[in-house]
């Protein structure tokens, strides 16, 4: 059995502008990156990996150093939205969950697993921390049940914001979401003192 802690990304710098949409972590969202440390120092994490995306790898690295863990950075877990001619990154977000039973949808949802299931087995008795798009997330979830994890609950994941579940014979078990609002929706006083971007390990 393996312990797996899926992390969306803090907040980006900005809002969906383009397809090519690959923003680093916005002020707030380094911030968060900051105070989230010392929670997911208590997970006891053995092993860490994300998206390749830069505001995926900024959330993670101030844990990463402050950790010594190495970031394992996986092609496969990158964002992936709806082939279709959409004039931003949200609006191709939203179509890309409009029908969970078309081919690119279930293509997408089975890397994203298969990934997932490959790096469990890669570490099995450990615990993995994988950092990804909070609509990513809610791809993974769906494999587990498909009519709680919909469209309605991708559009509602935060940034951040953490699920767990262990993986047992290929299948996931005991999902449960981990409230991060105690660490994200307040700002420190002392933010402004210590704010630099992350630099990537």
């Amino acid at each position: 059995m393996t312990d797996v802690f899926l992390l969306g990304n803090a907040q980006p710098a900005t809002q969906s502008t383009s397809l090519t949409y690959n923003p680093g972590l916005s002020e707030t969202g380094a911030v968060q990156s900051l105070t989230l440390t010392p929670f997911l120092d208590a997970l006891s994490i053995d092993y860490l990996y994300t998206s390749p995306f830069l505001m995926c790898r900024e959330t993670i690295t101030p844990f990463a150093k402050n950790s010594s863990i190495l970031i394992n950075i996986h092609q496969s877990l990158k964002d992936c939205i709806a082939p279709v001619n959409a004039k931003d990154y949200r609006e191709s977000v939203k179509a890309f969950w409009k029908d969970t039973s078309a081919g690119h949808f279930k293509k997408a949802r089975s890397r994203l697993i298969d990934t997932i299931l490959k790096i469990c087995e890669n570490h099995p008795q450990k615990r993995i921390l994988i950092c990804m798009h909070s609509h990513m997330i809610a791809l993974a979830l769906n494999h587990y049940d498909k009519s709680l994890y919909g469209a309605e609950f991708a559009h509602k994941v935060k940034c951040p914001d953490l699920f767990s579940f262990t993986v047992q014979n290929q299948a996931f078990r005991s999902i449960k979401h981990i409230d991060l609002s105690p660490y994200c929706d307040t700002i420190p006083q002392f933010a402004p003192l210590i704010l630099s971007k992350p630099s990537l390990v």
